[in-house]
């Protein structure tokens, strides 16, 4: 994405690999104990989810992604999900049922868990929607 500041943002997230990992321990250790998340495995991930190197390598591969290709499938309607979902249906060779639930419930469950979590949003949007 084009935005202002889009190299100089890129600069501090490189100047983060200069830290040692080692100097954060501790302070990540605090920072877990402060969210409650002590002995668990997702505090073990936690810190390493947004880290700077992990953001180098997304940034450095969607590089590699021509732009012809995002601009047709912008075109097409942007449906990868859609698409492999009948992919996965086709007769070639065979239809696996057990693939193609796990892959739906793959494919809706984020959109499922985020209504769940927004259903009261939802339903308020709706009702002043409809009130105007």
């Amino acid at each position: 994405m084009s935005f202002a500041g889009r190299d100089a943002l890129f600069l501090l997230v490189l100047v983060q690999l200069m830290i040692m990992p080692d100097v954060l321990i501790v302070e990540n250790y605090r920072t877990m104990s402060r969210l409650g998340l002590l002995d668990t495995i997702f505090a073990m991930g936690l810190p390493y989810m947004a880290s700077a190197f992990g953001i180098f390598l997304l940034r450095q591969t969607f590089k590699t992604v021509p732009t012809e290709l995002d601009e047709a499938a912008r075109v097409e309607g942007a449906r990868p999900l859609t698409v492999g979902l009948q992919i996965f249906g086709s007769t070639d060779q065979g239809v696996d049922w057990s693939i193609i639930t796990a892959a739906t419930l793959l494919t809706s469950g984020p959109l499922l868990l985020a209504f769940l979590l927004f259903q009261r949003q939802f339903v308020q949007s709706f009702m002043r929607a409809g009130i105007r």
